[in-house]
């Protein structure tokens, strides 16, 4: 069985579903029991007993078909010789395999003539079981042979657009029979017909089947067939005798090793008194699908792709891919996957852009992948890395786990908007399958942009998790446009949202998980609803303390069983509103670069807000130099000003030599110090520290006089914790005011700045 991918939108759009979807219908063999063939098979007129405008009707019947609920017939056939003039659904016959039930009919254009039905409503009740009638066919003759001549055509309903669906949307097998149509003159007529697909995979086997046909009126001999690929002969077979009205069939498998376009053509020569000839010889031009496969052994196939490498570990595209399957599929472990900017893009939106299957620790960066209904699909993989790239449609997970995906663009989640405006429905931006203990950081999952304008309404789904998708954490991702922000299907269990912006989906959330999480705990927050509509009056754990904080002071309610505590007041990640009332002191206020101190200390006042809130490790002075996670961190109000104070250190001998990277020798120096609260929000502040770069100079007035030999010798025998230690006058940076720093500051006596 063949699994069609059938939209189930409404039921009055199954039937335009079914017979639009691209579908890689494979061939069957004459083992199958259900056929669809002509009745009669062959239609044979004399050129005297017909004439330009005559009509002849073709059945197209189903036999042994089972649970059968949608049938399309596609007939390719010469055009030129014949044309459908009217079809019918023959509803009033009781041989009709739909008789007495409604149906949805018409006809498709898809290349020469196509015709479908489907059974409304679907049901198991009005599926067909049996042998019956599909459609009747007029066709009409549009131009008659000269005398002598013949012109024929083969009616070819054995092609992938001939197809049978039953109740659950999968392909019944068959058998296709084609018809065929002559009108002939001629007493000795063989005609020639090339079955080959129009597209082949490289390194795979590819079937061609040549048939020789003898239309004319007599027995031929010693006829022949020839085989060619790009005008190489490749299979050669000369039949003994060909009966009238009889054909030879000749079938080589084909394996293509290198990518491109092919020219495939079968030719059998005239028979002796042989005059039409223009059905001897047929061409086609077969394409490379542009499948790109990296082989477990580290090559590359075809070995003309695209794609280089110089130590089967990182490989790296150096053009742009166009595939009519799948884009790249990995088969090796252990390497890195550079787009380089480039553009995979589908020919058709059906197939995957990038595909790994049982893969481990591959990254794949800097893609742009388009017109593929999965982005990038991994199947039973882990410990990838999917990581900076332009997804369009989506990237799905079946049964993968310990997955990075990783700030991604990824677009038009959910659909694709015709110029009818028809949306084909996938599965979502982010498609999880049966796929546990993977990581979403930093992505941003859009639904089309154009989509409300053009119907009206959202179409898609941001982030899906099907059935046993459990332990997987979303942190720090934007989900917006979508009809469903998150849909959860099945039971997923334990998964955790945090700091996630949740921005105008028609719904932000569909069905839902078991023991899911929808934040991290305070101070750290949950995630960004764009319909939430509370309040930051408050802070802590309960809301209840004065001061904000950047979260919301009541719960964003999702449903009766799932809250998330800690809303946040603004998207995560987006430039929140600047405060201009952060206040920032240091001490010691004046400071010797060429001496020795411990820290560097910072006091922090953010009016309003609780310093609880406060993510110390983000605090950087002049977003050069890191806070000292190792030094004393503490709240209280050192400046008895009534507002709480944060302290925290920096490393003193990196802020003095930051300083002096300057050039400055004695003077005023503004520093800033920034960081973030666990809410996203960012707060900066300055400061004016006095400076000196005098040896000598303990005082930091610009000079080295009596007054430092003083004040260095007050401070004489002092360390850290001293009540008299003065950092400013530990000139040999020891830890100790000795006589050492005493005859130091004596020696530079009198240098000024």
């Amino acid at each position: 069985m063949y699994k069609k991918a059938v939209s189930g939108i409404m039921l009055t759009l199954l039937f335009i579903c079914m017979l639009n979807i691209e579908f890689n219908i494979k061939k069957v063999d004459s083992s199958y029991t259900t056929t669809i063939y002509f009745d009669p098979p062959d239609y044979i007129f004399n050129a005297n007993d017909v004439y330009v405008g005559f009509k002849f009707n073709a059945t197209v019947r189903v036999s042994d078909v089972e649970n059968l609920v949608a049938w399309q017939v596609c007939i390719y056939y010469n055009r030129s010789i014949l044309e459908v003039s009217r079809y019918f659904e023959p509803a009033w016959d009781p041989e009709y395999v739909f008789y007495g039930k409604e149906t949805i009919f018409g006809r498709f254009n898809i290349r020469d003539f196509c015709v479908g039905a489907c059974v409304y409503p679907v049901t198991s009740e009005n599926a067909f079981s049996g042998s019956g009638k599909l459609v009747i066919i007029e066709f009409e003759i549009i131009t008659i042979p000269s005398t002598g001549e013949a012109y024929s055509s083969i009616l070819d309903i054995n092609n992938e657009d001939t197809y049978l669906l039953d109740f659950d949307g999968n392909e019944i097998p068959a058998l296709k029979e084609d018809g065929y149509y002559l009108i002939t003159w001629s007493v000795h007529d063989v005609a020639i017909n090339l079955d080959a697909p129009d597209f082949y995979d490289v390194d795979s086997s590819i079937l061609l089947n040549v048939t020789v046909w003898n239309l004319g009126l007599s027995n031929e001999s010693n006829v022949e067939i020839y085989l060619l690929i790009n005008d190489t002969v490749i299979a050669f077979v000369e039949i003994q005798e060909l009966l009238s009205g009889h054909f030879y069939l000749l079938s080589y498998l084909w394996r293509p090793t290198v990518g491109g376009t092919v020219n495939v053509t079968a030719y059998v020569p005239p028979v002796l008194g042989e005059n039409a000839t223009i059905n001897n010889f047929v061409t086609k031009f077969v394409k490379w699908d542009g499948t790109i496969y990296i082989r477990a052994d580290g090559s590359i196939s075809p070995p003309n792709a695209p794609i280089i490498t110089y130590d089967n570990v990182t490989y790296t595209l150096t053009g742009n891919i166009t595939s009519f399957a799948d884009g790249i599929i990995v088969q090796k472990d252990n390497i890195i996957l550079n787009g380089a900017g480039y553009t995979i893009r589908g020919a058709w939106w059906s197939s995957s852009g990038i595909v790994l299957s049982k893969i481990v620790n591959v990254t794949i960066k800097n893609f742009r992948i388009e017109n593929f209904s999965k982005g990038v699909l991994l199947s039973d993989s882990s410990k990838n890395r999917i990581c900076e790239n332009n997804i369009e449609f989506g990237l799905s997970l079946d049964n993968s786990s310990n997955n990075w995906i990783i700030e991604n663009n990824i677009t038009n989640c959910g659909g694709k908007i015709d110029v009818h405006r028809k949306e084909i429905w996938v599965t979502g931006g982010l498609n999880l399958i049966d796929s546990s203990n993977n990581f979403f950081v930093d992505n941003v999952i859009s639904g089309p942009a154009n989509a409300r304008a053009l119907i009206g309404v959202y179409i898609g789904q941001g982030i899906k998790l099907w059935w046993a998708s459990n332990n997987n954490t979303f942190s720090a991702n934007t989900i917006q446009y979508n009809y469903y922000g998150l849909s959860l299907h099945g039971g997923p269990s334990s998964n955790k949202f945090y700091h996630n912006n949740f921005i105008e989906n028609e719904r932000h959330v569909d069905g839902t998980g078991q023991l899911t999480s929808w934040d991290n705990g305070y101070p750290s927050g949950g995630n960004y609803w764009s319909d939430y509509n509370g309040t930051d009056y408050y802070s802590g754990p309960y809301q209840n303390e004065t001061g904000k904080d950047g979260i919301g002071d009541t719960p964003y309610t999702i449903d009766g069983d799932n809250v998330d505590r800690y809303p946040l007041m603004h998207p995560w990640g987006l430039t929140p509103p600047a405060f201009a009332n952060v206040t920032v002191d240091t001490h010691p206020p004046a400071l010797n670069l060429r001496s020795k101190g411990q820290w560097l200390i910072v006091f922090i006042e953010l009016p309003g807000y609780n310093l609880n809130c406060i993510n110390v490790s983000t605090i950087m002075l002049n977003g050069t130099i890191p806070v000292d996670l190792s030094a004393p961190i503490a709240i209280g109000d050192y400046d008895n000003d009534t507002i709480p104070d944060l302290m925290v250190c920096f490393n003193w001998t990196d802020a003095a030599e930051y300083v002096l990277s300057t050039g400055i020798v004695y003077g005023n120096v503004t520093l800033e110090v920034s960081g973030k609260l666990y809410s996203g929000i960012v707060f900066t502040g300055t400061d004016t520290l006095l400076v000196s770069s005098l040896v000598g100079d303990v005082n930091i007035d610009g000079a080295v006089d009596i007054q430092d030999i003083l004040v260095a010798a007050l401070s004489f025998g002092s360390y850290p914790a001293h009540p008299r230690w003065n950092p400013n006058a530990d000139f040999t940076k020891d830890g100790y005011i000795g006589i050492d720093d005493i005859c130091l500051t004596a020696r530079n006596f009198g240098k000024q700045a």
